[in-house]
This record gives C-alpha cells, sequence and structure tokens, in this order.
C-alpha cells in the first residue's frame, strides 16, 4: 500500500506536497534517487511530454550509471514521478500534472516511477502552468 512508504517531502517554488517514495515498484531507481538527497535543482516545463514538468538530472548524476528497467511507464498518472537514465537521453525526473507521455527529442522515453504524490494533486495541475508561463521554479526534494 503506497501509504506505507517512505514519506519525502518535495516542494516546487514555494509549494510543498507530500510524496511516497515507490520501493515497492523500483528499488534500484529509488536508491539512486534517495542516494542524491537531498536534492536541489530547478524544473522547467517538459517540450515533448505534455502536462509535465521536468528536471535534467546531469549535474548530479552518477558517472557512467544507467538505469535498469523497472515497471516502466510512458503514461504516468498526475502526481507520477518517473525517473530515466537510460542511453537515449539525459537522466532526468519526470513530474507529472495532467496528460503526459514521456519523450524526448529523440522520441518516446518511458520512466521508472520513484516517488508518487499523495496530497495537493489539485495545486499541481495549476502549478504545471504557472512553470510553463513563468519559467524555471526550484525543485527540493528531501527526506521528511
Amino acid at each position: 500500500m503506497v501509504s506505507e512508504l517512505p514519506q519525502i517531502n518535495l516542494i516546487i517554488g514555494d509549494e510543498a506536497f507530500t510524496a511516497r517514495l515507490r520501493t515497492d515498484i523500483a528499488p534500484v531507481s529509488c536508491e539512486v534517487l534517495a542516494g542524491m538527497l537531498p536534492l536541489n535543482c530547478e524544473v522547467i516545463h517538459a517540450r515533448w511530454s505534455g502536462e509535465s514538468i521536468w528536471a535534467p538530472l546531469s549535474r548530479v548524476w552518477p558517472a557512467g550509471l544507467m538505469l535498469p528497467t523497472e515497471h516502466e511507464a510512458e503514461n504516468p498518472r498526475p502526481g507520477d514521478v518517473l525517473m530515466f537514465g537510460g542511453p537515449i537521453s539525459e537522466p532526468e525526473l519526470l513530474i507529472s500534472y495532467g496528460r503526459t507521455r514521456f519523450a524526448s527529442v529523440a522520441g518516446p522515453l518511458a520512466g521508472n516511477p520513484v516517488l508518487t504524490v499523495c496530497d495537493r494533486l489539485e495545486r499541481l495541475s495549476e502549478l504545471g502552468p504557472t512553470v510553463l508561463w513563468r519559467g524555471a521554479m526550484r525543485l527540493q526534494i528531501a527526506r521528511a
């Protein structure tokens, strides 16, 4: 059950959300993410993926690491956070706030689900267009 998974704080701009680390379906990817915490970077609106925001992870990604596929998803639900660390695009996080089909300039992608936002999904859906129109926002992910 999702409510029994480790709790994570996810902050976008000034908005705080509670998320659960999806160790139940993507344990290796979650271990990689946990090793980066606290993660401080920026998100921008995803150019290729629809209603989602995106954070490049190249700056903090372990050199040479390629993630195995773990319960990978191309069409995440609002509140799903996917991690991609494969050969056809840079390492990245995708935070879905609405209709999303994960993609890059190279074509369709599938990411491993590492977080599920558990609260304030309506605020997340409002925040996405704000990132689109106003530009980059701070992203912080840390243990609760």
